[in-house]
């Protein structure tokens, strides 16, 4: 997922014109951005669904670290000094962590740096986890520390700790975590306070469920399930603290016991995964509960029926359906959630209540609310791209796609670029399901790739080409990226969608782009020329490339990083390496967190970066509570960038 630093389009104004003759033909022309005044963001945009979902579809983990191929180009894995990089050097070391990450995280932590320096610390820590941290240097365990820090007086340390807590995925944390989230008298004695501030609340839910998640002890998510639960019914529950457990519960995996609806609603509910829906059924249906906290259930009822019987999906579905339906009452939020939940509980066959899913959402895809109508489109991609059982498990991907065809073709002006991203969604799970999208499919998003005047536009069906693999269309995307050269956003979805592509024959040209520093020309420094001064194309050209497995990317970040002069050219660097960096780049980004003489900013993004990169999970923590969860039921906790929610802490 994406942080603030790329909801916001950076433009530097430059008064200098540089013109760069091309070489040979082949080498791309440098052009200044538009100095444009920022728009007010777009509500209905895809790119904020794109931006809550991507990691689910760049998996990038996976390519950063990932073993060299057989195909013989090894240059693609060189570190320095052109030595190949095996595997067990591309993850950070184990000792390193331990001797000199660790050390240096606790040293700022403790001492008297600034506020959102030792925040971030606090975060990094916690994403090493407590396997990797080990004790500390004097004993101490890792969730004795963090819990020591619940005591600061600035909220966001204690915050950042509460987080660190979930994240280190040690069971121990899941107990202070929930008397916090309770405010009881331990909470308050945890905390050093006379009672427990709601937003520390909020956040104590959040952190219980990326404990559930993370830990592969069964108990655990028990432990994390019953304090949710509760927090979520507790009397005088603040809106944020019922959004939090609501969308927390939806991370509790608790295997399922079998029983039925009768026997579940009897049962505590962190007693089986039967008994945890059937009790976020209740609050789904009830009045009583916050409307916005109704609006997550349904995400969290989606993550958590999918793999019951037909006999409670049926349940969850129809609970989904009466909410979707046009004037079935309560806020667009529940509506909108429900289309997204429902993408989750079918698939593709012939069986009556997959049909009746499809129906709801095709009828759900052409009225109403537009993000209703959006969401609508992308379950409808998911589902179509979900085989089901029987003789034909595949009976509706036809319908599906001639859907989101007619739409990408017919609708609205808002909603075609979402019916492109659509297709490259049902395309993307076709493939993984060792399926090969149609011709159709395919040459539809390129038609639309050529013919779209607008700069936002054209990054649905770019992104939608790349998930479909449409490989013949390589220059095609590169053609259109070169286009909007000097409109970032537009240019980064293009990177990604030619990332996605996965064709190693377009990461010449941009490995040109990021080598462009190193000419030192007069202007290079103050010039919006610099790619460290487009933080967003950087950090996009940065991640294709890790796509197309160059990892010489992560040297040439680091020489990008010593060479940057100033503090946005630092920040772009170390941001992109967050994404994309590996153990190469652990020494550097360290040094540059433990130098006092560096700017607060610099040594924030350091601490951000280095816990990034040390994280042992394959996806970002960030990505749990973005994946298929709407964005716009939103609270100050949760997904605001004004009130720094959640999502903000790093």
């Amino acid at each position: 997922m994406r942080t603030p630093l790329l909801r916001i389009v950076c433009f530097l104004c430059c008064s200098t014109s540089v013109l760069f003759a091309q070489s040979g033909g082949s080498a791309p022309t440098f052009e200044e951005p538009e100095d444009e005044t920022p728009e007010v963001e777009n509500l209905t945009s895809w790119r904020l669904w794109w931006d809550w979902n991507e990691a689910r579809y760049l998996r990038l983990a996976e390519h950063v670290r990932e073993l060299p191929t057989a195909s013989g180009d090894q240059d693609h894995y060189l570190g320095t000094g052109q030595t190949p990089v095996p595997r067990k050097k591309l993850t950070p070391d184990l000792a390193q962590l331990r001797a000199e990450v660790v050390p240096a995280l606790v040293e700022i932590i403790e001492g008297s740096e600034q506020i959102q320096l030792r925040a971030a610390s606090l975060v990094a820590l916690g994403r090493l986890g407590a396997r990797q941290a080990g004790e500390l240097d004097d004993g101490r365990s890792l969730v004795g520390f963090l819990g020591q820090q619940l005591q600061q007086r600035q909220a966001r340390v204690g915050e950042s700790a509460l987080l660190a807590l979930g994240l280190c995925a040690d069971p121990d944390a899941l107990q202070l975590l929930g008397h916090i989230l309770l405010d009881d008298e331990e909470g308050r004695a945890l905390t050093q306070r006379s009672s427990v501030p709601y937003r520390m609340r909020a956040i104590a839910a959040y952190a219980l469920g990326l404990g559930a998640e993370r830990s592969p002890i069964g108990e655990a998510k028990r432990y994390a399930a019953l304090y949710l639960a509760e927090g979520l019914k507790q009397k005088g529950a603040s809106r944020d603290q019922e959004v939090a457990c609501a969308l927390a519960l939806g991370l509790c995996m608790i295997e399922p016991g079998g029983q039925d609806l009768e026997a579940a609603t009897e049962l505590p509910p962190s007693s089986s995964r039967e008994a945890l829906v059937a009790f976020l059924l209740e609050c789904f249906d009830s009045e009583r509960t916050e409307e916005l906290a109704r609006a997550h259930a349904a995400s969290s009822l989606g993550k958590l029926a999918g793999e019951l019987d037909d006999g409670w999906r049926e349940l969850v579905v129809d609970s989904l359906r009466r909410a979707l339906a046009r004037g079935g009452g309560g806020r667009n939020e529940i509506r909108q959630s429900s289309a997204l939940a429902l993408g989750m509980l079918a698939d593709c066959d012939a069986d009556g209540l997959d049909k009746r899913v499809r129906e709801t959402l095709v009828k759900s895809s052409g009225q109403g609310d537009q993000l209703v109508q959006f969401f609508s489109l992308i379950a409808l991609a998911q589902i179509g791209s979900r085989p089901g059982t029987g003789a034909d498990p595949y009976a509706a991907r036809g319908a599906i796609e001639s859907q989101l065809i007619g739409y990408a073709q017919r609708g609205s002006s808002r909603g075609r670029p979402w019916a492109g991203l659509a297709l490259g969604v049902l395309a993307h799970g076709l493939i993984e399901g060792g399926e090969a999208p149609s011709s159709d499919l395919v040459e539809l998003l390129a038609k639309e790739v050529v013919k779209t005047k607008s700069p936002e536009d054209v990054g649905g069906y770019g992104i939608g080409l790349g998930l479909a693999r449409g490989t013949e269309h390589r220059e095609l995307l590169e053609e259109r990226m070169w286009d909007y050269r000097s409109r970032d956003r537009a240019r980064g979805d293009l990177l990604i969608a030619i990332g996605l592509l996965g064709e190693t024959r377009s990461a010449e040209r941009l490995e040109e782009t990021m080598e462009f520093h190193k000419q030192r020309l007069p202007f290079a420094e103050s010039s919006g020329l610099n790619l460290l001064f487009r933080p967003i194309v950087l950090e996009r050209t940065s991640v294709a490339l890790a796509l197309l497995g160059r990892k010489s990317v992560v040297n040439t970040l680091l020489e990008q990083l010593e060479f940057a002069g100033s503090q946005t050219s630092r920040s772009s660097a170390l941001f992109a390496l967050a994404q994309v960096g590996d153990a190469r780049a652990v020494g550097p980004v360290l040094a540059m967190l433990k130098t006092k003489s560096r700017t607060a900013l610099t040594r924030v993004e350091a601490a951000a970066a280095l816990g990034q990169i040390c994280d042992p999970f394959e996806m970002p923590w960030q990505a749990s509570y973005t994946t298929g969860v709407n964005y716009r039921a939103n609270t100050e906790t949760f997904g605001d960038v004004e009130y720094l929610g959640l999502l903000e802490l790093r």
